[in-house]
């Protein structure tokens, strides 16, 4: 049995889709408006899992609502679960559902996408990099255009000086 085991987890260490799905209908007053069920999971087939919810679960409509291929599903996986901990839904069989705001969706999604481009977590000298760069050229492109208004407004002065002279 513990072979089983091990052969599960170097699947898992493998490449393949991480994949955020929604369990239509639940979570609120008015469910999916202010938070949706979420079950982050990896699969090679991401379609093929959304078959296997229909199959096994409680009734209710599953969509994919992103996926992306990764080259190490199981540490993607359990990262991504480390960081919505906090927004787990606590539940008998599983512990891979989370109720995530439209925030948090858009903040999974953003992560997911950070993951499939090789990217980890925001790099923060460059981010600070950029944004003195951005600052700079702000800084100049508001000084030329500061210095262009008041030429204009000089050129424009003189031309009136000159036609009052005449």
């Amino acid at each position: 049995m513990s072979s089983y085991y091990q052969d599960y987890s170097d699947f898992y260490h493998k490449s393949g889709y991480v994949y955020a799905i929604e369990a239509v209908g639940f979570g609120g007053l008015i469910p999916g408006l202010w938070s949706k069920r979420v079950k982050i999971g990896v699969s090679n087939s991401p379609n093929r899992r959304v078959n296997e919810f229909v199959a096994g679960q409680p009734p209710c409509d599953f969509w994919i609502l992103h996926t992306v291929y990764v080259a190490d599903m199981a540490t993607v996986e359990s990262e991504l679960h480390q960081i919505f901990a906090y927004r787990n839904v606590k539940l008998e069989r599983s512990k891979e559902w989370f109720a995530l705001t439209p925030w948090e969706l858009r903040y999974l999604f953003w992560l997911m996408n950070r993951y499939a481009s090789g990217k980890k977590g925001i790099n923060w000298r460059q981010a600070a990099i950029a944004l003195g760069i951005a600052f700079a050229l702000g800084g100049l492109l508001a000084t030329s255009a500061t210095q262009m208004i008041q030429e204009a407004t000089v050129s424009s002065v003189r031309k009136e000086v000159k036609t009052g002279d005449q």
